[in-house]
């Protein structure tokens, strides 16, 4: 039976860039051992929370994770608390709308003011209420499942929420809802949706932030960031680089601390603290846009270029590694079932990505 392989599009401006690993910097308390969602105000110091079942607290850490200081959220209840915003008018905002199971119809998001002006410790909330424009079943089918929210920004008197897609089978959509930035009952309306890639731990949001001139988003999953630019007219037609981490970690939050640095927490105990530089994925991304290609020759799966490769790996749709090789990019096709993979091929401390089909 013949086998057919082929790359899948690059859709919404997206290119598939250099590897830049996130650099651990610290590591967090013990009694942040659930950590999801990271704001920092300013280079120094951070904000963060574990998920659920944890008093509805805060917690400043520094860049090392020192623990510095806590605050309690007053009038909060605290169910799957998933990411936590900065406007630019200096308020905080709380998600509790963690949704694992796409069956919430009790989503919260909880406004504070200017945390870097809290002297006591406690802090007073006001909250938005609010539901998704798109859902009307409590659960949805599984092939539906794409209501589960980890990842909040705001910018311009609204609120952006980025869907952490549970769909089965995966579909690799990340939809984004806007409602407004004030307290009140709000219904979230489906702006957009980006296709990412098929493999849920490289694809499935769980963090975001937005620099502080508004010029760049970040999005983190398990294994990734995606860095969206040019998104003034919408995202559908924004540019959008992928950048391929080596080793998959439990990255539950990410916040820029300039106009291109980030920090990324890692939910577990303990849990680490990672530095990353944005502006080095768009350095490298002109060398190496195109310069690789895969084809198929006498059943093999080969690169356009002959070279060596320090490592070459082959990644499912559920993230496992199914090849791993150096040298010579030489896979046999009849070594992969069907399905969505992610090709990795690294030289020289840098990566490229390719996503295939295959099929019999």
């Amino acid at each position: 039976m013949r086998s057919a392989f082929l790359l899948l599009p690059l859709i919404f401006c997206i290119a598939i860039t250099a590897q830049v690993e996130p650099i651990q910097i610290g590591t967090l308390p013990n009694l942040i051992d659930e950590a999801s969602g990271l704001q920092c105000p300013n280079a120094i110091e951070c904000w963060t929370l574990n998920d659920n079942n944890d008093g509805s607290r805060l917690f400043k850490v520094d860049q090392t994770g020192t623990f510095i200081s806590q605050l309690i959220l007053n009038n909060a209840s605290q169910i799957d608390y998933e990411d936590i915003a900065r406007g630019q008018d200096g308020r905080y905002f709380i998600g509790d709308f963690g949704n694992n199971q796409n069956d919430r119809e009790d989503l919260t998001i909880y406004i504070t003011e200017d945390l870097e002006t809290v002297s006591g410790t406690t802090v007073d909330t006001e909250s938005i209420s609010f539901s998704f424009s798109d859902q009307s079943a409590f659960p949805p089918p599984d092939e539906e499942k794409n209501f589960d929210i980890e990842a909040m920004i705001q910018w311009n008197d609204s609120l952006y929420l980025f869907s952490r897609n549970r769909t089965n089978p995966y579909n690799g959509w990340t939809k984004i809802y806007s409602l407004p930035d004030q307290a009140g009952e709000h219904e979230a309306l489906l702006i957009d949706s980006i296709f990412g890639n098929l493999s849920s731990t490289y694809n499935s949001v769980t963090g975001a932030d937005i620099n502080p001139s508004g010029q760049r988003i970040v999005l983190c999953t398990n294994g990734a960031i995606f860095l969206i630019t040019d998104f003034d007219e919408g995202f559908s037609s924004a540019s959008i680089q992928y950048n391929f981490f080596s080793t998959t970690r439990p990255y539950e939050g990410i916040s820029f601390i300039d106009e291109c640095s980030v920090l990324l927490v890692e939910e577990g105990n303990p849990g680490g603290i990672y530095s990353l530089n944005t502006c080095d994925i768009l350095t490298h991304m002109p060398e190496l846009e195109a310069e690789i290609e895969l084809q198929i020759s006498n059943g093999m799966l080969r690169s356009s270029i002959e070279r060596s490769f320090s490592r070459i790996e082959v990644i499912d749709i559920s993230g496992r590694c199914v090849h791993r090789s150096s040298g010579r990019m030489e896979i046999p096709l009849n070594s992969l079932k069907n399905g969505i993979y992610l090709v990795r091929m690294f030289e020289s401390g840098q990566s490229h990505v390719r996503v295939i089909s295959v099929q019999y």
